[in-house]
């Protein structure tokens, strides 16, 4: 019976033991990057809250989308840096990333503007992290990630370290979490129209309720560039914009019949009171 409670032992060593090794480099990876303070810097643009356009109270917005729609955007985007300050939602995304079509994940962030930080909970579909805190001038400006797997939890010491732009975490996003939020997806869409000078096409398709959204009206536009955008080949983008609120709530991306990838701000909440530890790892431990 000693015989066998031995034998039985030292097989739960000998199997823990690759599993220790697999993790004991995946804990040391997440160290500090001294790059990406800078680099974050470079995503992360403060809000001048005292050099802001004032609101175009001559044109009602439903008109500027219809008559102007690059005006309804720029007007978008000068009303989110005029009025949020804090958000809370359900963040849905799918991606095709190395050829393949991820599923949907759905993800519960809390965001704060000054400073930008923001929290990720998988609802669906989470991949090697449960959790996720990033502060712009905090931890190095490294990202915080809770993983997924309570074993890795307990060989990690309960959450890991890492740089946003390291070659694994980008092998999971488009885009780094620095460049997260309304805000950031707004300005990117303004920033690649200007590169393509004018080389595009932009319509309003109207006010509409769309399933991704329940609840919600939108103001829907189409957008077709000149020619392919980038190495995804992008040739379309559908753009959803919160009639109530006048600010980006859907993204939705194609290269020809190909989905690039789609983006809904779900159960948005604007300005919620935000609690002390909402950006502090204690609260997922």
């Amino acid at each position: 019976m000693k015989r066998a409670i031995l034998v039985v032992s030292s097989l739960l060593v000998l199997g823990a033991i690759p599993l220790f090794l697999a993790y004991a480099p995946f804990r040391h990876l997440f160290v500090g990057d001294p790059q990406a303070t800078g680099a974050a810097d470079k995503d992360i643009q403060k809000i001048d809250r005292n050099n802001l356009p004032p609101e175009n109270t001559a044109v009602d917005f439903e008109d500027l989308c219809r008559t102007k729609p690059l005006a309804a955007v720029q007007e978008s985007l000068a009303t989110y840096e005029r009025t949020v300050q804090t958000f809370r939602c359900n963040f849905v995304k799918q991606e095709f990333l190395n050829n393949t079509l991820r599923p949907t994940e759905k993800i519960r962030c809390e965001f704060r503007e000054e400073p930008f930080s923001v929290t990720m909970t998988w609802l669906e579909n989470p991949g090697r992290a449960a959790h996720m805190i990033f502060v712009h001038g905090e931890n190095e400006d490294q990202l915080l990630a809770v993983p997924a797997s309570k074993t890795q939890r307990f060989l990690t010491g309960g959450f890991v370290k890492r740089s946003p732009y390291d070659k694994e975490v980008m092998q999971a996003a488009r885009n780094p979490v620095t460049k997260f939020g309304i805000r950031g997806m707004t300005r990117g869409l303004l920033e690649q129209w200007d590169a393509t000078n004018g080389n595009y096409e932009l319509n309003y398709m109207g006010l509409a309720e769309i399933p991704e959204l329940p609840g919600r009206k939108v103001h829907a536009f189409h957008y077709r560039p000149g020619v392919p955008e980038g190495e995804e080949q992008i040739t379309e983008k559908k753009i959803y914009f919160d009639s109530e609120w006048k600010i980006l709530v859907g993204l939705v991306l194609h290269s020809n019949e190909q989905l690039i990838a789609r983006y809904f701000y779900q159960e948005l909440e604007i300005n919620p009171m935000l609690p002390e530890d909402t950006f502090q790892i204690k609260r997922f431990k």
